[in-house]
């Protein structure tokens, strides 16, 4: 441990200025290279990118003859797919005593490279800049948002630089018959 390492920033800066006039024969490279010790390093800005996902499946798009029930199904499958990345999601109704449900839930993987991100889900009739709910992917890529009102929401993915967009999810959607 050295007499300077007690310092603060603001009084180490101090004692650089007062060490520039006192040495004037000093390098002008090593004066800065000395100085640039004690700056901030600046940021590098990040580029995200935005990349629209494509629905590949959706489980209730078409259904054969033979499935129909006379009950909604339980959950409807999605599939998304955008640059090597798929978006795996289940969405079911919460209170399936009520009909139509009012209240669903939304489960997902991302699968695809990296690690870490998180799921922002907002209304798709909000505002810009609207508060939206937002999860973190666990360390599978799995994440859950529950009791999420009826209605036309849009899910962004975040994995690193990239920012997934979904085309709008309808929650509420009944299957075509």
């Amino acid at each position: 441990m050295n007499r300077f390492s007690a310092l603060s920033d603001d009084e180490l800066a101090v004692l650089a200025g007062r060490a520039r006039r006192e040495l004037p024969d000093a390098p002008t490279w090593l004066v800065e290279s000395a100085l640039s010790m004690w700056r901030s390093p600046v940021a590098k800005p990040s580029l995200v990118q935005r990349i629209a996902a494509a629905l590949s499946f959706d489980s209730w798009a078409v259904q054969p003859a033979l499935a129909l029930r006379s009950a909604m199904p339980a959950a409807r499958h999605l599939l998304f797919t955008a640059q090597g990345r798929d978006v795996d999601l289940r969405v079911s109704a919460t209170d399936p005593a009520n009909r139509p449900p009012t209240r669903f839930a939304i489960a997902g993987q991302v699968l695809g490279p990296g690690l870490g991100g998180t799921v922002s889900l907002a209304r798709a009739d909000s505002a810009p800049g609207a508060t939206a709910v937002e999860v973190a992917l666990d360390d599978f890529g799995e994440f859950q948002v529950a009791d999420l009102a009826a209605g036309t929401y849009v899910m962004t993915v975040r994995i690193g630089d990239d920012e997934i967009v979904l085309p709008p999810i309808d929650v509420a959607a009944e299957p075509a018959v």
